[in-house]
C-alpha cells in the first residue's frame, strides 16, 4: 500500500500548470495537476486512457469534439489517442489516473 496526501503535493505556479508524478505503482500512474484561474492545459494527445477527478475548482475539459464543465467531484474519463485539454476559470486540482 502506498499514501499520498495529496494536499502537501499540491504546487502552483503563476506561469503556467504544475502536473507532479505522485505514484506510479505497477500499471498505474497517478499525477496531480494543479492549474491556476485562467490556465489551462494545451492541446495534447496521450495513448493511455486517463480519468480526470477534481478535487477543487472549476474549468472545462475538451477532448476532440466534446466539451464538458468540471466541478470538485466530476470524474471525467477519456479515451487514449485522442486530444484534450483542461481550461481553469477557478483554481483547480485535479488528479490524473492512467492505466500505462
Amino acid at each position: 500500500m502506498k499514501i499520498v496526501n495529496l494536499n502537501d503535493a499540491a504546487e502552483f505556479s503563476p506561469d503556467a500548470h504544475v502536473g507532479k508524478v505522485v505514484c506510479e505503482e505497477g500499471h498505474l500512474k497517478a499525477r496531480l495537476v494543479c492549474i491556476e484561474a485562467g490556465q489551462r492545459v494545451p492541446p495534447c494527445r496521450m495513448e493511455h486512457d486517463v480519468a480526470f477527478y477534481v478535487l477543487e475548482g472549476q474549468g472545462t475539459i475538451r477532448a476532440d469534439d466534446e466539451q464538458a464543465a468540471l466541478l470538485p467531484g466530476t470524474l471525467a474519463l477519456v479515451q487514449g489517442g485522442g486530444e484534450r485539454s483542461i481550461e481553469a476559470q477557478a483554481r483547480m486540482r485535479v488528479l490524473a489516473v492512467q492505466a500505462i
